[in-house]
């Protein structure tokens, strides 16, 4: 199988030190094909994964403006979003929306700034990829047209209708369970899904102690006060993602990995796992993160299936994932494009 990441941030500050180590361990990790969100920090940053992009042939990016950050929009930022759609490693335009459950900048100016970030997505002839956080995000995006839902609702149930139309206009679902579950454990200062046996091998031991012991700094603790402030309900993102599934949806893995303890590479496996125990069968959730995340990337010629003429990017495990979703983390080796991944360096790691 080849595994992708269909929603991640690898231009975070944090990763400024050892982002090309970061992205090694991922694809030691398994995953062989990469989302890079482009948001970035904002505005004044719409390159912010494109550098990355252009450096990796396994990477893809997107361009867009965060709906958090609508109040920021001018026009030259959307010139310079228009410019940027053309380079052939942006896929799609995201992750861009409408976010009530936020509400970081004033709900008509995000109505605004979507509606002009539509237009040039039309112009470009780019997918238009959209966050949302409940289940009336849901329904305003596909009204609106859109091509993808990333996280569905975050405290809500999605209607049953929602979801079938979403099927009827062939909308993806990248629901990003991992996030949600990471982000209710650093509400509450649990550290457990660090501890978890492939992040342990892919991660060096020094930076999981200094994130473990960065989260009762002032910052952190601040940081977390405020995300909490905003519930996730894990246990209705897992019901949405089951009547997704039931009504036919397109469902396509992401993790949201760069957020507090979603790792690169582990969180694919983790997300999985997030999926059966939601009721998916792991066969769907094993063509998520392959077949049509390869689709989504437009990149289904070439990865998403083992065929001829593909790439020979696999990851072997001990085990069969069709009957224990949990196998994709006991890894045997790693191909990247017929070459194998070095493993063992992981082991070495401090």
């Amino acid at each position: 199988m080849q595994l992708t990441d269909s929603h991640a941030h690898i231009d975070f500050p944090q990763f400024d030190a050892d982002r090309d180590a970061m992205l090694t361990r991922a694809q030691a990790a398994g995953v062989t094909t990469l989302l890079a969100i482009g948001t970035g920090p904002g505005p004044e940053k719409l390159d912010a994964a494109l550098p990355y992009a252009e450096a990796k042939d396994w990477i893809y990016t997107t361009v867009g403006i965060h709906p958090h950050e609508a109040k920021e929009v001018t026009p030259a930022h959307l010139d310079t979003l228009a410019r940027l759609a053309q380079h052939p490693k942006v896929i799609a335009w995201g992750e861009i929306g409408l976010d009530y459950f936020y509400d970081h900048s004033p709900r008509d100016l995000q109505e605004r700034v979507f509606r002009q970030q539509m237009e040039l997505a039309h112009a470009a002839k780019l997918p238009i990829v959209t966050r949302t956080g409940n289940a009336q995000d849901v329904s305003d995006a596909l009204d609106a047209k859109v091509d993808g839902i990333e996280h569905g609702s975050l405290r809500d149930r999605i209607p049953e209708a929602t979801f079938t139309k979403m099927k009827a206009m062939g909308v993806t679902f990248d629901p990003t369970l991992s996030v949600m579950e990471a982000m209710q454990a650093y509400v509450a200062g649990k550290t457990d899904l660090l501890d978890r046996s492939l992040v342990q091998q892919v991660v060096p031991r020094q930076f999981l102690g200094q994130v473990k012991d960065s989260l009762n700094s002032p910052g952190a603790q601040a940081a977390r006060q405020g995300i909490g402030a905003y519930p996730f309900r894990l246990d209705l993102a897992k019901l949405n993602l089951a009547a997704a599934h039931r009504s036919g949806v397109t469902l396509v893995t992401g993790t949201d990995a760069g957020n507090p303890m979603v790792v690169h590479g582990p969180g694919v496996h983790r997300e999985l796992q997030l999926w059966v125990e939601a009721g998916i069968p792991p066969a769907a959730a094993l063509q998520g993160a392959t077949y049509n995340a390869a689709r989504l990337l437009r990149a289904d010629q070439r990865i998403g299936l083992i065929r001829k003429g593909y790439d020979a990017s696999l990851l072997l495990v001990d085990g069969n994932p069709l009957q224990d979703i949990s196998a994709t983390e006991r890894i045997s080796t790693v191909f990247f494009k017929g070459e194998r991944v070095d493993r063992a360096g992981l082991f070495e790691q401090k």
